[in-house]
């Protein structure tokens, strides 16, 4: 993948990693629904912890959950297979690229 450069309507440069801008804004969405899904599977666990502990599921519990470190090192493992299945295609795409150029 090439980086190519153009300007926003202030004149402002744009960095465009892929061939069309039409698909670096569609990448761009995709990341960011990939980052609110992350989000909301945090939600989800901590759901599922507090039903665990018996604890009524509200705002307020929700809320005040504090995860320990094995929760947090769950939710990050979680959010890295999140990420790499997002990133697959692109890790593949440059992969393919750098053995190009090699040759």
């Amino acid at each position: 993948m090439s980086s190519f450069s153009d300007k926003d309507t202030a004149g402002n440069k744009i960095d465009q990693y892929l061939s069309d801008a039409g698909i670096d804004d569609l990448t761009e969405m995709v990341l960011a629904l990939s980052a609110e899904v992350c989000i909301l599977r945090d939600r989800i666990d901590t759901h599922e912890r507090l039903a665990d502990l018996g604890k009524p599921l509200t705002l307020e519990n929700t809320e005040d959950f504090e995860p320990d470190q094995e929760v947090m090192a769950f939710r990050s493992e979680q959010r890295q297979k999140v990420i790499a299945k997002v990133l697959r295609v692109f890790r593949e795409n440059i992969t393919r690229d750098i053995e190009a150029h090699k040759n």
